[in-house]
């Protein structure tokens, strides 16, 4: 028996552990509320904290909030970000992100460290309520303003959907304007979808005066890295000459590389330049492969009956050997971009 004494009492030694933390923090807590009663903006922060996390007395949400707020009205940096962190969770009534918005600017001008990120990312998920209407009446343009400030705050997300919204959705001038405002501020920072969507702009004129140069030197810079859409357009303007004088051969390889790439629209011109001989050999079999892998478009099954009323069974059946070829992955290696033609600007 006697050798069972030591491992007793250090049993007895784990089983008190808890007991003696739980007992300290709560003495922790004490002091620290006892210095906050006398004023001490550091003791007042403290004790919300202890409130908030429940250490050493019963977590109250809604006590931390009110000594946070006293700690906050003399400055502390530290209470005015938790305030907004608990705005931010909706602690301990409803979610406020314009409100935790502002404790964090306040936060910021205390030095806390993470209160500028904390910033930007309330900018931006502002931004994404007030345009998809998450709780809030949807309104474009301060949605839209709330992104922008998140990108000026270096938000690479809010970049990136403002890079992505399509300015042609929404139709007051105004609103298209200050699209196009945003699509330049990521086109310029050398952001391909933001240069191809700025491109396709100009073409069309949305937002913006038409300008088919402006716009053959944006989707250019897309196409330069890969963008798919700037590719298939950079085809139909070398098809059609605008922008650039027109280049058929030029614009059967971008439609090509856009094809192998999976765009549909680019598969039914490829399909079309095959079917009509321009810019390349005709080739029915071929051209039937890609009008029949763009046959969910209306204008690919009109092509598609007209070749299949000229073209013989031996014909037909190679072309959908092709196209199902394709579908499996047997495909050509994607063909690099021919050189651009020199820029019209």
């Amino acid at each position: 028996m006697g050798h069972l004494t030591p491992l007793l009492l250090l049993a007895g030694a784990i089983l008190l552990a808890p007991l003696s933390a739980a007992a300290s923090e709560s003495e922790d807590f004490e002091r620290w509320r006892e210095r906050a009663a006398g004023g001490e903006a550091e003791a007042q922060y403290q004790v919300g904290y202890r409130y908030a996390e429940g250490m050493g007395v019963e977590e109250d949400a809604g006590r931390a909030r009110r000594w946070y707020e006293q700690a906050a009205a003399q400055g502390h940096g530290a209470a005015c970000y938790n305030l907004g962190v608990l705005d931010q969770a909706g602690k301990p009534s409803r979610r406020d992100l314009e409100r935790a918005l502002g404790w964090f600017e306040r936060a910021e001008a205390a030095g806390h460290p993470d209160a500028r990120a904390a910033r930007v990312g309330v900018q931006y998920r502002l931004g994404v309520m007030y345009l998809t209407g998450d709780g809030v009446d949807k309104d474009w343009g301060r949605g839209a303003e709330w992104l922008r400030k998140a990108a000026a705050g270096g938000s690479d997300d809010a970049l990136a959907l403002l890079s992505k919204i399509d300015a042609s959705d929404y139709a007051e001038p105004g609103d298209q304007r200050d699209a196009v405002a945003f699509y330049r501020q990521g086109a310029e920072a050398g952001d391909a979808t933001a240069q191809a969507k700025l491109g396709l702009l100009y073409r069309e004129g949305v937002g913006v005066r038409q300008d088919q140069a402006a716009a053959f030197q944006w989707l250019s810079r897309a196409a330069e890295q890969g963008q798919v859409e700037a590719i298939a357009a950079l085809g139909s303007m070398y098809d059609e000459g605008a922008g650039t004088p027109r280049d058929p051969r030029r614009a059967f390889e971008y439609f090509r590389a856009a094809a192998e790439r999976g765009h549909v629209g680019a598969q039914f011109n490829l399909g079309s330049m095959y079917v009509n001989g321009d810019g390349v050999e005709r080739d029915l079999a071929e051209g039937l492969k890609w009008l029949y892998l763009s046959r969910e478009l209306h204008s690919a099954r009109f092509l598609i009956f007209r070749v299949e009323s000229e073209a013989g069974q031996e014909i037909l059946a190679e072309g959908r050997r092709r196209a199902e070829a394709w579908k499996r992955g047997e495909r050509d290696p994607v063909p690099e971009l021919p050189a651009p033609a020199p820029s019209p600007l």
